[in-house]
This record gives structure tokens, sequence and C-alpha cells, in this order.
């Protein structure tokens, strides 16, 4: 009788013992860091990556009601970062959000999947599959976006044989950074997009704007919280100095457009403030802006 006992003993320990190993392995276990940058090339237009580790605890107790940070922390990915390749012949953007998962990489795309509305609508159509685990501690949701033709046709006109490059440096020390780089049209192509109305042509003002900004070279902005409420914004817009010296008087004017607009729909929809202003340095245009009370937009 013993034995048997002894028998079934082992049996649950082993059984307890397979358990906490699964609940380890899925649930507890960090995953490793694989940042984005492998997947950057010299064809990448645009990059955004978003550090939620750098988030300040305050404002994390804030948004959680008081719960504490660390828990937040626990399961918040390393990194989300965006990644945009044009392709001019089809007039559309391959885009990817790709997840640095800390925790729980086996179990978030199903819960974002049934959770979040990834239909076809909009200008970018997700892929079927929706939010998948590529590896571990790599979540991918692709993607393509449409993009203006006729404003396609202007950017394979003027950067036509323009070859790949080595992709701009970012810094990757911020709570949120990007890179839009023009150096193939992609600011061109993005601004073109926006600024074109579903049926009909710019105007003229719109249209003299966005032909500046086949002179731009590249555009680097980053965000950091000052406080737990308040955030900096810092942009920079670099010209090339071969190019028309009207081209960064008119990106300074270009700017200072799309941050009034900005400003009023932050205050109209979240009761947040924008403030700020920007520089010109020879062929170069700084802004600097500060967004206060960020924690609206959560409350509304």
């Amino acid at each position: 009788m013993r034995k048997y006992f002894l028998i079934a003993a082992a049996i649950f320990a082993a059984v307890l013992l397979i358990t906490a190993a699964t609940l380890y392995i899925t649930f507890l276990r960090e995953e490793p860091r694989l940042p984005y940058d492998d997947m950057v090339t010299g064809e990448t237009g645009i990059r955004a990556v978003f550090y939620p580790e750098r988030l300040p605890e305050a404002f994390l107790e804030r948004m959680t009601e008081g719960q504490d940070p660390r828990l937040v922390n626990w399961v918040m990915p390393y990194e989300v970062a965006f990644l945009g390749v044009p392709d001019i012949a089809q007039s559309t953007m391959d885009v990817r959000v790709a997840v640095d998962s800390r925790r729980l990489g086996r179990l978030i795309p199903s819960f974002v999947n049934n959770s979040v509305d990834l239909s076809p609508g909009g200008r970018v159509t997700w892929a079927p599959e929706g939010l998948r685990r590529a590896q571990r501690g790599r979540l991918l949701l692709d993607g393509d976006m449409r993009l203006d033709p006729e404003t396609m046709v202007q950017v394979d006109s003027r950067w036509a044989g323009v070859r790949p490059r080595m992709p701009l440096p970012m810094d990757g020390e911020h709570l949120f950074e990007f890179m839009l780089d023009n150096r193939m049209g992609m600011a061109y192509a993005l601004a073109g997009t926006y600024m074109t109305p579903p049926e009909g042509e710019l105007d003229p003002l719109m249209r003299a704007g966005l032909e500046s900004l086949r002179d731009l070279i590249y555009i680097h902005g980053h965000a950091n919280f000052i406080n737990d409420t308040d955030i900096r914004i810092d942009l920079r817009f670099e010209c090339d100095p071969e190019g028309s010296e009207s081209t960064p008087h008119a990106v300074q004017l270009l700017l200072g457009m799309m941050m009034a607009e900005l400003r009023d729909q932050l205050a109209v929809s979240y009761g947040m403030e924008l403030d700020g202003t920007s520089e010109l340095d020879g062929f170069t245009v700084r802004g600097e802006y500060i967004l206060t009370d960020v924690h609206l937009a959560y409350m509304n």
C-alpha cells in the first residue's frame, strides 16, 4: 500500500512541477529583447518607436487608478515600433507594427485580435490573420496603406533612379521617437496623400507647400515626459543645403499651420493645451512644443 501511495505522490508532484513550469514559461518568464532594428532597410521611409517602460510611475498610477506601476511594467512590452516602406508602382505603403513583448506573448495576439477592430476600412488594410506571434518576444501586425496615385506619379518623377541608402540613425533614448526619411520621397508622398481631397485637386497654396518638400531631407522628432502630466516634443526638419533657399521658410510655414490645427483639435477634443514655437537655423527648422495635461486624453 505504501508503494502505491509513494507512486501516486510522485505522479502528483510531477504534475505540479509540469504545471508550475508551464505557468512560468507562459506567464512569468521574461521574453528576450528583440528590437525592431533588424527589420529596417534603406527603403524604410518611416520609423516610429514607443518605449512603454519609460513612462513615469506617477503617470502610470494615474492611468491605472492607483495600481502598483510595477504590475503594469511587468506586462508592458519593451517597445512598439511602426515601420513603413513605400511601393511607388502600387501607390501603397507596406506597414508593419512590431511589438517586442516582455511577457504573455502567447496570449496577446488573440486578445488584441478579439478586442480591436482590424477589419478593412480607412487607408490601412491589415492582414487577415491580424497580430501574430512571429517568434518568442516578437509580435507582428502587417498591412498596407493606400497613397494618392497622382502624388506617387510625382514621387516617381522626382525621385526616379534614387537607390536605397543606409537608414538614418535614431537616438533610441526617448519615450517616443520617429524618423521620416524623405531621401526617396516618403514625406512628399504622405503629405500629398493627406493634403489631397478625396475628390478634387490641391488649392494653389497647399500645392506650393507640398512642392517645398522636394528639398526636404528628413524629419526627426522625439517626445518625453517632463513631469507626470506634460510632454515636451522636439522636431527637426533638415533641408538640402543645395536646394532652394525658400524651402526652410516654406517648411516652417507648413509646420506652423499644422501645429495650429493640431492645437485646436486637442483643445476641442480633449481639453489639452499645445504650446510652442519653431526657429530657423540655416537649412534646418527646429520646433519645440509642450503638450500639457496628457492624462485628459484617457478621460474623454
